[in-house]
């Protein structure tokens, strides 16, 4: 059988990787891209069967952009993966932090370890492209004065001393993965949705939606506006749903098509599960 080929922003052992192994298991081919753009479209171009992208973080919140690449590119969402992030100071070995003046990483990992840098107002910190591929530069070039944030895929894969562990500001610190396919995949035994609509500015129109959400037991699990540029005071609704009985999601989304306008289903899916980073 031949191996599945999944497109991801980073390269090898970044958290995209070990997400990609998590959902489709370690026999796969990951095909590196040096941005979410990018990630999509070598699966739009067939160089890759999925894609694997980070959709929100617990600490810094909805990576809005990517949705836009998800309808630019007419992606429908077939899973999901929860992993659990764990940030480590690592870098060159026998490193020690008082010889470190730089430090290096992915801008959402440096915001998530706040904190831990704020002890640390010498060193200069630097967002770059990928975690894993700043720990890569940093084995390669041999940046004995820099150090990375980054997590265990990376340090054991490019051969990193670890500083000091689990620097995150809160431990249980979760970034959710969106399993993504440019294909109409049926998932069988799906039990969660994400779904887009607009609303015109009538009062209470969100409520109504809402209302019928709960009339037939369908759990909202998220909900976020977004504006829509050059329209002010519009906004595009992203919403996560879940349900027990299909039957019922069915009913509740046809009723809530004439509530709604554009409404748009990115996706049926089974609820992902909640992960550690450790391969």
């Amino acid at each position: 059988m031949r191996r599945k080929k999944v497109s991801i922003q980073g390269i090898a052992a970044s958290f995209h990787d070990v997400a990609a192994q998590k959902f489709f298991g370690r026999s796969i081919d990951i095909i590196e891209a040096n941005s979410f753009r990018s990630s999509c479209e070598k699966m739009v171009n067939g160089e890759a069967d999925y894609c694997v992208m980070a959709i929100e973080n617990s600490t810094a919140g909805t990576i809005l952009t990517n949705y836009q690449f998800i309808t630019d590119y007419r992606l429908r969402v077939i899973g999901e993966v929860y992993l659990q992030i764990e940030l480590h100071l690592m870098g060159l070995n026998g490193a020690k932090i008082d010889d470190i003046e730089f430090i290096h990483s992915h801008p959402m990992a440096i915001r998530q370890c706040d904190e831990f840098l704020l002890r640390y107002p010498d060193k200069k910190v630097l967002a770059l492209n990928d975690t894993a591929e700043c720990a890569r530069n940093v084995r390669d070039k041999k940046l004995n004065n820099t150090a990375v944030i980054a997590g265990d895929a990376a340090a054991e894969k490019y051969g990193m001393t670890i500083m000091h562990s689990n620097i995150e500001t809160h431990k249980r610190n979760y970034t959710r993965f969106l399993i993504l396919s440019d294909k109409n995949i049926k998932i069988k035994g799906a039990n969660k949705a994400s779904i887009s609509f607009q609303l015109d500015n009538s009062p209470r129109n969100l409520k109504k939606v809402v209302d019928i959400l709960g009339d037939y037991w369908i759990n909202l699990t998220k909900i976020q506006s977004v504006p829509i540029v050059g329209r002010p005071n519009e906004y595009t609704f992203l919403v996560d749903l879940e349900w027990s009985k299909y039957e019922d999601y069915e009913t509740a989304i046809t009723k809530v098509l004439k509530k709604t306008f554009n409404l748009s289903i990115l996706g049926e899916y089974r609820k992902g599960k909640f992960v550690t980073a450790k391969l």
